[in-house]
């Protein structure tokens, strides 16, 4: 079994475990669905199949917790279809984009 595979069955089981225990627990807000890179935030790679992949483990383990996934790459596009909402750390995350309320060298 590919290496990828494996990843997404144990993204799956952990998941699935931490999902039976606390998904709806009155401490638990929101729940970061987060994968690609080191810190789950980009800086990795990751097809866009992977990505819905990843999003539906987490829809499935975690249905009546809010979910939320970093803005920064295509994982929101995947999100997004899920029924994930989003996030962002800071406004660097939108440095390459700028706007009329935070121009891009604030950002």
């Amino acid at each position: 079994m590919p290496r990828r595979d494996r990843l997404c069955q144990k993204d799956d089981f952990f998941n699935g475990l931490l999902g039976r225990r606390y998904d709806g627990h009155k401490l638990v807000e929101t729940m970061d669905i987060c994968y690609v890179g080191p810190w789950g935030e980009g800086s990795g790679q990751c097809s866009q199949s992977r990505h819905h992949e990843f999003h539906e483990i987490g829809a499935k383990a975690w249905p009546r917790t809010p979910r939320l996934c970093d803005i920064t790459d295509e994982q929101v596009i995947a999100g997004m279809a899920a029924g994930t909402g989003w996030r962002i750390n800071s406004f660097g995350d939108l440095m390459n984009l700028g706007s009329e309320h935070i121009s891009r060298h604030l950002s």
